[in-house]
């Protein structure tokens, strides 16, 4: 079981937005609110991963009601991050990859959320449009295990929650009922090269509507309709 744990500051990356100070993040290598998301928050949740994975070329996802609802029983009652055994969840809700986020303050977004996240893709090997190895290993022993997990391209559905004292955030990623090569973080090496595809578009053009191959759109409406998990 890979797990990487990460103590991180904003920078000035040009993809990051403004996140609270002191924050920090985590991720299940593998298979793994405040309340539950709203439905505004789901969409945000949504659409800032699409245009992420819509960045390096993977397909978008869709929001999966049962595995928001999962993640959710697991944040809720957590003060610091904790990591569930989410490869081993049963369908409907897994098996799933996992992230996790803390901050030291209320109030972060979906964006702020998902940035810090992805902005992982800084440590791959090569630039973020050349890395060749899929961002297997870190060029400079910094995290690169959250990028992987929100653009691997055989995820098919997402569920995120915040635990009940609104300081931690929640995503898991779910692909098909049973393990296999299209779980989120599953090697081995080769799976990544496969999976996690260096950058190809900017993120203004995924935002208006840039073509993320298979998928005809970075943002599909949430299915089932949103309503807090």
């Amino acid at each position: 079981k890979r797990v990487a744990v990460e103590e991180a500051e904003a920078s000035n990356e040009e993809l990051m937005e403004e996140a609270p100070a002191n924050f920090s993040a985590a991720a299940l290598l593998q298979a793994g609110g405040r309340r539950a998301a709203t439905a505004t928050e789901k969409q945000q949740f949504l659409s800032m991963h699409n245009v992420m994975r819509c960045m390096h070329g993977a397909p978008a996802v869709a929001w999966s009601d049962a595995v928001a609802a999962s993640a959710n029983e697991w944040i809720s009652p957590m003060t610091s991050m904790q990591h569930a055994n989410s490869y081993s969840i049963p369908p409907p809700a897994g098996p799933a990859g996992e992230n996790l986020y803390q901050s030291s303050a209320t109030g972060s977004t979906p964006g702020q959320v998902v940035q810090l996240w992805y902005q992982e893709v800084n440590n791959c090997r090569g630039t973020p449009s050349t890395f060749t190895d899929g961002c297997y290993t870190s060029a400079n022993g910094g995290m690169i295990g959250h990028f992987t997990a929100l653009i691997w391209k055989g995820v098919k559905e997402i569920g995120c929650a915040w635990s009940n004292n609104g300081k931690l955030a929640i995503c898991r990623y779910k692909s098909d009922d049973s393990l296999n090569s299209n779980a989120a973080n599953m090697g081995p090496a080769s799976n990544y090269v496969a999976q996690v595809l260096p950058r190809i578009r900017t993120k203004a053009q995924c935002k208006g509507g840039g073509s993320s191959g298979p998928s005809p759109t970075p943002t599909p409406p949430i299915v089932p309709a949103p309503t807090p998990a």
